[in-house]
């Protein structure tokens, strides 16, 4: 699980654009979100984790494995996003930081 969402966070980090794009043309009805999360990315990484977030459930309180994968996602998508923010202001990058 770890893994999994380690790459993802590398991945948002190489494209920030992933998440703007995805918030803006969900709003538009666009088909892109949809093509984005049933061919390249969610869903086959979702088919992947949420097994594993269900065979985690004792270890953290139980919760919907959806709601946990974008309780754990929301954080690495911010970091990525303010990457460039970062650099002007701290001189730190999204990618020199582990992301779990």
């Amino acid at each position: 699980m770890r893994e999994n969402y380690a790459t993802l966070y590398r991945y948002t980090v190489a494209f920030p654009e992933f998440h703007w794009l995805m918030r803006r043309d969900s709003l538009t009805n666009s088909l892109r979100p949809k093509w984005l999360v049933e061919a390249v990315l969610l869903t086959p990484l979702l088919g992947r984790l949420t097994p594993q977030i269900v065979a985690a459930q004792g270890l953290f309180p139980a919760v919907d494995p959806i709601l946990f994968h974008y309780k754990t996602v929301s954080p690495t998508a911010t970091l990525s996003g303010f990457g460039p923010e970062m650099r002007v202001t701290s001189g730190r990058s999204a990618e020199d930081m582990d992301p779990y």
